[in-house]
């Protein structure tokens, strides 16, 4: 600062509309600090526009791209507006990629659509659009109005994402690499369908060193569906559980991973109590329109009961629902009665015989284990399981699975027994309960249910009990999608359980994991390294050229996942 006490200094004010803080400070030699009183800043912009998009739109679709133009001034600013050329979108040549307007500072912005069409060459993946916004010396444009140029410029993007025309679908295929210090080869063949969109097929390649490692990454979206109903919320929980149990029992959990499940299930228990009754009962929709439907109102009590373990729950809450089960039952003949719908495939698909209330019962006494004192209730229950005639596979393993939870083994090993019948082994080292290799909920509900019946038959002989179900398990992993879940919510939280269960018996035998891999394709040349310490990790990489055959050689001990 000179002698006169005065400093002058031209500064730019950071491109935003707000109101700063100037503060000013000076040190004299002999009189000391001095400190001046703030003021204020407001800075705003003479104009600015927006973008108004849909969040994607597919080749061949018609779509209005929609501008915005506001006016800070206190008169009428003539404005040119441009937006940068768009590749792949075709414009409609009545709305053009250039305009000037007259842009009013009254309480209606302008708005100026521009119409587009994606074109069949249009590249998959995200599209700028960028909208530049400038003062326009032509003031002629504002006629009969009072208007004044003032220079000014704004510019901004926002993305549109371009998707492939047709209906996505999934395919997924998981292996099970197991090696003894020797050197294993394996192939992959990545192939599309024949009506494959062009651009439109991905294709991912991913390693764990645990069998869970693809649930454990990705338990945040294990449900690939809406979770808006009250089963869809109770699902995700559940499958938040299973994946959360394991994690613990094999001291795999680190804070983050243990902070980001228990707010989930925090979440999933208050979202689920939007869908209660007074009477304890639970609807998939709630409110006015919530019919009670007692196979949820079942699953939410063994969910909230085991999530108790965890986070709080509310007891009161629980006994009501409880109490509300445990009134359906009709004491005589032991069965539970159904009110409203059922949301598990295999029991559904038993919907139209003459009797389904033993395999509904089943379901129950699953859901209640441990939570009811009356042996007598108990007993009269599975009374109700063994009337059952001519039982499918689904009916079976579930019965099995009851009965071997409450104790009664002669039961659980006939049913099993039964079950052989329908044993499917198509695959080698793997096998099923269905009369063809499909993906259908009902398939792997069932053979989940035949994993936890034998598990919890044979827990105190873990050894035999690992190799009578690891063909099953094989199944299971190979019908897994890429999040790690199943084809629905339900038959997700079936196979998460039996697989969790499973994985915690063999988790052991991974210990001195040490696995290298290989594998190399048209474009695609990788390689992992698999220990202890990164197996739960799912390592993910893409391969950009499809159709494609990816060679895998190995090495090393243990056990991997390829997916």
């Amino acid at each position: 600062m000179n002698g006169t006490g005065r400093l002058t200094k031209k500064l730019s004010a950071p491109h935003q509309v707000t109101t700063w803080s100037a503060d000013t400070m000076c040190i004299h030699p002999t009189d000391g600090l001095g400190v001046a009183e703030s003021k204020e800043i407001k800075t705003y912009q003479a104009f600015f526009a927006e973008i108004n998009l849909p969040y994607s739109a597919k080749r061949g679709e018609k779509l209005p791209i929609i501008i915005s133009a506001f006016n800070y001034l206190p008169h009428c600013m003539p404005v040119s507006i441009k937006i940068e050329p768009l590749p792949g979108l075709e414009v409609d040549e009545k709305t053009p990629l250039t305009r000037v307007a007259c842009i009013c500072p009254d309480s209606s912005p302008f708005h100026y659509e521009i119409r587009v069409s994606v074109t069949e060459e249009a590249q998959i993946g995200d599209l700028n659009v960028t909208v530049t916004s400038t003062d326009s010396a032509d003031t002629t444009i504002c006629q009969g109005k009072e208007a004044q140029s003032v220079p000014s410029r704004d510019k901004i993007t926002r993305v549109l994402k371009i998707i492939p025309e047709g209906f996505f679908t999934e395919t997924s295929e998981s292996r099970i690499l197991c090696n003894r210090n020797q050197i294993s080869y394996t192939k992959f063949k990545l192939e599309v369908p024949e009506n494959v969109v062009n651009d439109s097929a991905r294709s991912l390649f991913s390693v764990s060193g645990d069998m869970m490692g693809q649930a454990a990454s990705n338990f945040d979206h294990l449900i690939v569906l809406p979770t808006g109903c009250g089963e869809q919320n109770m699902a995700k929980l559940m499958s938040n559980i299973a994946v959360y149990e394991y994690l613990q029992a094999t001291k795999q959990i680190d804070s983050k991973t243990e902070a980001r499940i228990l707010r989930n299930l925090k979440s999933g228990h208050q979202n689920q109590l939007k869908y209660r009754a007074r009477n304890g009962s639970y609807s998939v929709w709630g409110g006015q329109w919530g019919q009670p439907s007692s196979f949820l109102t079942a699953m939410v009590y063994q969910g909230l009961r085991q999530a108790k373990n965890y986070i709080f729950v509310d007891d009161a809450g629980q006994s009501a629902t409880l109490n509300y089960l445990i009134d359906s039952q009709n004491i005589t003949t032991g069965c539970f009665n159904r009110v409203g719908s059922i949301y598990s495939w295999g029991l559904r698909r038993l919907e139209s015989a003459s009797d389904t209330r033993g395999s509904y019962t089943a379901y129950m006494l699953v859901a209640l284990q441990g939570a009811i004192d009356d042996k007598h209730r108990i007993h009269k229950a599975l009374l109700c399981v063994q009337a059952q005639k001519n039982m499918s596979p689904h009916a079976l393993a579930l019965s099995a699975y009851a009965a071997a939870l409450h104790k009664d083994n002669s039961l659980a090993t006939k049913y099993l027994d039964d079950l052989k019948v329908f044993e499917n082994n198509k695959f080698p080292d793997q096998k099923f309960y269905a009369k063809d290799d499909t993906s259908s909920s009902d398939a792997i509900e069932t053979s989940a249910y035949a994993v936890l019946a034998q598990l919890e038959l044979n827990k105190d002989l873990p050894n035999i009990t690992v190799q009578l179900v690891q063909p099953i398990v094989r199944w299971l992993m190979r019908k897994q999608n890429r999040n790690g879940g199943f084809a629905s919510s339900q038959d997700t939280v079936i196979g998460l359980q039996a697989m969790a269960k499973f994985a915690v018996l063999t988790y052991e035998q991974q210990a001195g994991i040490d696995f290298d891999l290989t594998v190399k394709g048209i474009n695609f040349d990788a390689t992992y390294k698999i220990t202890k310490n990164n197996a739960i990790i799912l390592d993910t990489r893409v391969v950009k050229t499809i159709p494609n055959d990816l060679t895998i050689v190995s090495t090393g001990t243990g056990c991997v996942v390829m997916m």
